[in-house]
């Protein structure tokens, strides 16, 4: 019981309330960075210290890892806390269904299969039901896969989900339907339950069996979980079945940082858990120990412009204070990233820790021109929620063209150009190469290609090859972003819509590569620095620096959730990137583009810079974030950066979203920066 009484030297008044409080149901808001793991491993030894025995008490997560953490560190203070039961909701699952899952028909030794098993399963019942001999487009069983899951995850139709996500299969909704009745049956046939099943079969047991359900109830006589608002319908109706007898729970989270709806998480599981639970008392963690004042008084604005929320104001527990978080415009993307790469190696040259820096944006495409600014300035960094742009397939398959026009004996970039071509496999295409590699120039390799070749689908595919590289040879613009678009639109869209079923998604990462190619003249320098991308070294004044684990973050706003960073940069605040042009019609998902938005903002702890570009979003109409209101707009720092190559001072005006005129001149690094003042009209 010391160790109790000290409790008000590690925690708040907020978090002791709700620590302390095990009579009535709890839903605990905790903002971000507010300590809420400190609450959940605290609540645990004050629940031991008050005669709970570690047997009684049941903890919720999401990840293994972050119930064994919380209670590792728990059990510093109090050794029994090991024998408190952990875990996540399907490892929960799995134990219950083990032991009482016969009641309910279920052999007790059933297998658990993961994603590629499940691939496997729907791929046998794809050919069962003979759908591929279909000469239309059929879906990858990948893709099957995870409509059938995530329609199972939100109590969806599949013609729900593929109208939301895969509109260009619609009309093989009877189809897709048939193949998740085939699917349930085999796995019954095969005593096969998949994670979405473990979720749903504990359900139906806790509502058939009645013994069960008190038996567990009586058992788990202190429920907690963590980071409720990510819970999917089952996870909340089996925390509602285990707790509504006695009510004494307690869950965590922050309705502000709800993003994963695609994930199946719901948003309203969180808003209404105080109408299930009747007595629910709501404790509001508002005291941020990450970030300061001036970067919590930007998302404290963002959360008012939420609409279903649970009102809350972050406050800095330390009083820190800081710079006001600044919104740089910038003419064009190329600008905006050769700005960021420049600030992150300044950042760098002042003695920050290029960990400690981060880069985030909505979705990764929108990384791809400043991964190469990074590349050139040998500064290295790592991807969070993605690939590097270079190791990207459909990258590498258009980048293979622009190869071989560049370097006709590239036998590497014709194999992989050749074997998309249908008809074409790796012996085929071998025996090609062998001949192409031989000739000196791309009219030459056209003649050959339309003499076709002696398998009919192959001479297709070979003659039109013969067309498209003539046609090539004959182009007068040959810069890469000419060629990019070129052989994109005559050939590689029209593949790359039966290799990927989420092809409108890669079209975009191309259509930004094309963007990127355009400063280029020279195809030769465009694929230098395409490649460049060793183990980098960082110049600095006092000499060369190696880096090997101190790389600079750029991540998802998604993959960036439950981290933080000193430095924060948000990229691309254009309509139609954040909020993503795909929510326009959806109002649910307007909101939870907000919330991203908030989730960025509360990565940063000491400095936090937006960014955005006039020509980031060239199909839609060219403005700011709506997000970016007139009450943020006139609290955040703003300037407009003009980046000129050369002596010549650039002195025009800035379109931009207001009038603007110049304050600062400076040069750095061989570029001229025109900064403006954003007049807040």
């Amino acid at each position: 019981m010391n160790f109790i009484k000290n409790l008000r030297e590690y925690l708040n008044p907020q978090q002791l309330d709700a620590v302390f409080d095990i009579e009535n149901p709890l839903l605990v808001i905790a903002g971000a960075g507010s300590g809420k793991t400190r609450v959940i491993e605290f609540k645990t030894i004050y629940l031991l210290e008050t005669g709970y025995s570690p047997e009684n008490i049941l903890l919720l997560t999401f990840t293994r890892k972050a119930a064994r953490e919380m209670l590792s560190r728990a059990s510093s203070h109090n050794s029994s806390i090991k024998k408190v039961e952990g875990g996540t909701f399907h490892s929960f699952a799995n134990r219950v269904l083990r032991r009482y899952g016969g009641l309910i028909g279920l052999n007790p030794s059933f297998t658990i299969i993961d994603q590629p098993d499940q691939e496997a399963v729907i791929g046998i019942i794809i050919e069962k039901l003979k759908l591929k001999d279909k000469k239309e487009r059929f879906p990858k069983k990948k893709t099957i896969q995870e409509i059938i899951s995530n329609a199972t995850n939100r109590r969806i139709s599949i013609e729900q989900k593929l109208r939301e996500d895969y509109p260009q299969f619609l009309h093989l909704k009877d189809e897709i339907n048939s193949i998740r009745r085939e699917y349930l049956v085999y796995k019954s046939e095969h005593n096969l339950l998949d994670y979405d099943d473990l979720l749903e079969f504990l359900i139906f047991l806790l509502k058939k069996e009645e013994k069960v359900k008190k038996l567990l109830s009586e058992r788990y006589k202190y429920i907690m979980v963590d980071e409720y608002q990510d819970t999917n319908l089952a996870q909340a109706e089996i925390i509602k079945l285990l707790a509504e007898e006695h009510e004494k729970i307690m869950v965590v989270g922050d309705d502000a940082q709800s993003i994963y709806r695609f994930r199946g998480a719901n948003h309203e599981n969180i808003m209404n858990f105080p109408k299930i639970f009747k007595n629910t008392k709501i404790i509001k963690l508002e005291y941020n120990y990450r970030s300061t004042q001036e970067i919590l008084n930007l998302s404290n604005k963002i959360m008012k412009t939420l609409g279903e929320k649970f009102e809350k104001t972050l406050i800095s527990a330390e009083k820190r204070n800081g710079d006001i978080p600044e919104l740089l415009f910038f003419r064009n993307y190329d600008e905006e990233d050769t700005y960021i790469a420049d600030h992150i190696l300044e950042l760098w040259n002042e003695g920050e820790d290029l960990s400690q820096i981060a880069v985030l944006f909505r979705a990764s495409y929108l990384s791809f021109g400043l991964q190469m600014e990074l590349d050139r300035r040998k500064i290295p960094y790592e991807i969070y929620g993605g690939l590097k742009y270079y190791q990207l397939a459909h990258i590498k398959d258009i980048l293979s063209y622009l190869r071989v026009m560049h370097n006709i004996k590239d036998g590497i970039s014709w194999n992989r150009l050749l074997e998309l071509e249908i008809g074409i496999g790796e012996k085929i295409s071998s025996s090609i190469t062998l001949n192409i590699v031989k000739m000196d120039s791309i009219s030459e390799v056209a003649e050959y290609f339309k003499k076709g070749w002696r398998e009919k689908r192959a001479d297709l595919s070979l003659k039109a090859l013969g067309e498209l590289f003539s046609e090539a040879e004959k182009l007068k613009d040959k810069s890469p972003d000419n060629l990019i678009t070129f052989f994109s639109e005559k050939r590689y869209f029209n593949h790359m819509k039966f290799k990927y079923d989420d092809y409108p998604k890669r079209e975009k990462d191309i259509e930004v590569l094309s963007s990127i190619a355009r400063k280029y003249r020279s195809l030769s320098d465009f694929l230098a620095d395409i490649t460049i991308n060793e183990q980098p070294l960082i110049g600095s004044e006092e000499g060369d620096k190696e880096i090997k684990d101190d790389k600079v973050v750029l991540s998802t706003i998604h993959s960036a959730k439950g981290l933080e960073w000193k430095h924060v940069i948000i990229k691309g605040l254009v309509d139609g990137i954040l909020p993503s042009s795909y929510a326009f019609a959806d109002k649910e998902a307007i909101e939870e583009e907000k919330r991203l938005f908030y989730v960025a903002v509360t990565r940063a702890k000491d400095r936090l810079t937006l960014t955005a570009s006039s020509d980031l979003n060239k199909n839609l109409i060219n403005n700011l974030s709506p997000f970016l209101t007139k009450d943020i707009l006139e609290y955040l720092d703003k300037r407009a950066i003009v980046i000129t190559t050369g002596s010549e001072f650039l002195s025009e005006n800035v379109e931009g979203p207001a009038d603007a005129e110049i304050f600062f001149n400076s040069t750095k690094n061989n570029l001229h920066l025109s900064i403006y003042n954003f007049s807040s009209d």
